[in-house]
């Protein structure tokens, strides 16, 4: 397997956990837990953002790189 198809993978997994924290978030939403919710919607977008920089090349572990990233091109 050579790095594009095991980067395919792993864009594929981050977008299947985008989904499934989706489906989380509107399970405890119907609940009526708004803030579990809110949890798992910011876990959706973490999981799918990160699916998106694979598809660039670009990778991070941590929350915090995204946050950082999203605030020095704000400031650009």
């Amino acid at each position: 397997m050579n790095k594009e198809q095991a980067d395919r993978i792993l864009i594929r997994l981050w977008l299947q956990k985008a989904a499934e924290a989706l489906a989380s978030a509107r399970l405890e939403l119907a609940e009526g837990h708004p803030g579990f919710a809110v949890n798992r919607l910011y876990y959706a977008c973490f999981y799918a953002v990160t699916a998106l920089l694979l598809t660039s090349g670009k990778q991070f572990a941590r929350h915090s790189v995204l946050s950082s990233r999203k605030d020095a091109k704000q400031q650009a």
